[in-house]
């Protein structure tokens, strides 16, 4: 059997967590019309389970992310410390998603430790490369609302927490892409799901990779409706588009 180089055109796997098929975006079989206006973490539970969350289930899920996203003490230490050097926040982020590894922690493969901590970290390296004070979590609120607010160090409004709900919701899955074949590489391996993820941010980093925000804004300004979004700390509006 001849394969092309670079593996052009090779079908490595096949997945029924998302779809772009027919240019409509789907998550376990649910068009993104049925989700628009569905809550981050119920569309993450819906990927991770291969359905929706009863109400129930949907606030204990909220809770738990929420309760695991406070970075431990030396995490925060580290990355104060690399943050604040000239490089690139996704160096930085798959520094601090490699030291997270190596916590010794019952709960260190736990998926929701790793979703809830990834944000928290995100919001952190952006408040310390603007020279400000990282926030705390608030249990009482939910992932997205924590997330805003402790990037941005002001409490979101419930229209802000939708629009970016909105944004989250968009990119919480993107099929078979190639950070997504490096992280299944290493899997392969039996590696730990930190260096799944190091290796995935490593791919995600480059620059075919790495489209910038305002890209998506351009393409998407061609049809749909827009959902307008605005945050202090941004350099430019943020447009996103529900079809």
């Amino acid at each position: 059997m001849t394969l092309p180089k670079g593996l052009a055109g090779v079908v490595v796997d096949q997945t029924k967590v998302s779809s772009t098929q027919g240019a409509v975006l789907t998550y376990a079989g649910y068009s993104i019309k049925e989700l628009k206006n569905a809550p981050f973490e119920e569309v993450v539970f819906l990927l991770w389970h291969a359905r929706l969350p009863s109400a129930e289930e949907l606030n204990d899920f909220k809770k738990l992310l929420v309760s695991k996203m406070v970075l431990p003490y030396e995490t925060v230490q580290l990355m104060a410390r690399i943050a604040r050097e000239p490089q690139h926040p996704m160096s930085i982020l798959r520094t601090t998603v490699s030291l997270l590894g190596t916590t010794n922690d019952i709960e260190r493969d736990d998926p929701p430790r790793i979703l809830a901590k990834m944000l928290t970290a995100i919001a952190a390296i952006i408040r310390i490369r603007n020279d400000q004070p990282i926030k705390h979590v608030h249990k009482a609120w939910g992932v997205v609302e924590n997330f805003i607010y402790m990037f941005s160090g002001n409490r979101p409004t419930p229209e802000q927490v939708a629009q970016f709900n909105t944004v989250m919701v968009l990119h919480a899955d993107h099929e078979f892409n190639a950070s997504t074949f490096t992280a299944r590489v290493v899997a392969s391996t039996k590696s730990d799901d930190y260096s799944c993820l190091t290796a995935a941010i490593c791919a995600l980093k480059g620059p075919y990779m790495a489209v910038p925000m305002s890209r998506f804004s351009r393409c998407s300004k061609r049809s749909g409706k827009r959902v307008r979004i605005r945050f202090n700390m941004l350099p430019k509006e943020w447009l996103v588009v529900i079809r």
